[in-house]
């Protein structure tokens, strides 16, 4: 059995979510939950990385975060939105890469001024690393539902035969 399928037979086995599941939004509001139970740790173990590297907390968030950027669209694009054609450049690509920007330069702020606050109160070790990774979380979570809205309704929306065209990446 598939991943997919293994995933869809569990979460369908659970009575509340399961018969949600079943429909078109329901699975797409799930997967795109469930992609972040993905990219999150991802992004999280990449800031840890970068923060026990002696990377500056905010470059640290940047860069750890861009590490769950490429598994993040791959997921959401394909498994959560069930898009099959190629990837087009300017109405899916760059606008991704505008909000993981966005995201992340979000990010950076909170993770700099976690950093600040941990080096003014003299917190160090695992302490100031929870504080640092607390903070990358919750700067992601606050634009969370909004990515959800835009990828809905503007990214990853599927147009009709009337649409104009855009090239597709090869």
């Amino acid at each position: 059995m598939d991943v997919d399928a293994k995933v869809t037979q569990i979460i369908e086995a659970l009575p509340v979510i399961g018969p949600w599941y079943r429909t078109e939004e329901g699975r797409k509001k799930v997967r795109y939950a469930l992609v972040s139970v993905v990219a999150v740790p991802i992004g999280t173990i990449g800031v840890l990385i970068f923060n026990l590297l002696g990377a500056p907390a905010g470059v640290a968030a940047v860069l750890g975060n861009s590490c769950a950027a490429v598994p993040s669209y791959i997921l959401n694009r394909y498994w959560a939105w069930g898009k099959t054609d190629k990837n087009r450049l300017f109405t899916e690509v760059l606008p991704f890469w505008g909000l993981t920007l966005l995201g992340i330069a979000f990010s950076f702020v909170v993770a700099h001024f976690a950093g600040q606050l941990t080096r003014h109160y003299g917190i160090t070790g695992a302490a100031r690393l929870a504080i640092l990774l607390a903070a990358n979380i919750a700067g992601f979570g606050v634009l969370w539902v909004a990515k959800y809205i835009i990828f809905n309704k503007v990214l990853f929306v599927s147009r009709g035969p009337d649409a104009q065209v855009e090239p597709e990446l090869g």
